[in-house]
């Protein structure tokens, strides 16, 4: 990887995609919202949570699912014992913020 910040690795083909005319890939946008995140919780740690940046896997992810009830089980898992789920975060949020797009194949 070209750089690295906590879970999201940009490699050159993802550079490539910010020249005019190109889409930007969800590794770019993940690694925006990572940064965005970051920043946002150096200046004021204690209002980190107060908005919630969904990466794109998991709006994908909740627009494949047709059953609210599924998805709202499949959002409330925790990834760690010690890290809140996704539910969670997004009760707490006072700002969601998720990236859309128009594919409606997740092959």
């Amino acid at each position: 990887p070209v750089h690295c910040l906590r879970d999201v690795a940009v490699y050159r083909h993802d550079l490539e995609l910010l020249r005019p005319g190109q889409w930007l890939n969800d590794t770019i946008i993940a690694y925006f919202f990572e940064s965005f995140r970051k920043a946002a919780a150096d200046q004021s740690p204690d209002k980190a949570l107060t908005f919630l940046l969904l990466e794109p896997a998991v709006a994908f992810m909740a627009a494949m699912f047709r059953e609210p009830e599924i998805l709202k089980e499949a959002l409330s898992v925790r990834t760690t014992k010690s890290e809140p789920s996704i539910m969670e975060l997004m009760t707490g949020a006072q700002l969601l913020v998720l990236p859309i797009n128009d594919k409606d194949d997740p092959n």
